[in-house]
């Protein structure tokens, strides 16, 4: 028996940048602001891929760690990591 097609809009999507914010801290807590794109690794589905732009932050910008939460505790799993404040 042949399924029915699906019914509703179709939504195909291609995505050609993704943005990906980091906070690094210190052992300290201190924000790192020397940073440069070879201090970084992105992975998707286990595959290395390659950082096209990188764009920290401008210098003048003001830096806080007003809402950044303590010492970031080991990740649950290897390679499973969470930006959500206060995460167990």
């Amino acid at each position: 028996m042949d399924s029915a097609p699906a019914s509703g809009p179709v939504l195909h999507v291609s995505t050609r940048l993704v943005d990906v914010a980091a906070v690094v801290l210190d052992k300290r807590g201190n924000p790192v602001t020397d940073l440069k794109k070879e201090d970084f690794e992105v992975f998707e589905d286990g595959k290395r891929q390659r950082i096209r732009l990188f764009a920290p932050p401008a210098a003048d910008a003001p830096v806080s760690t007003a809402d950044t939460p303590g010492p970031v505790k080991p990740p649950r799993a290897p390679g499973v990591f969470s930006n959500m404040a206060g995460e167990t």
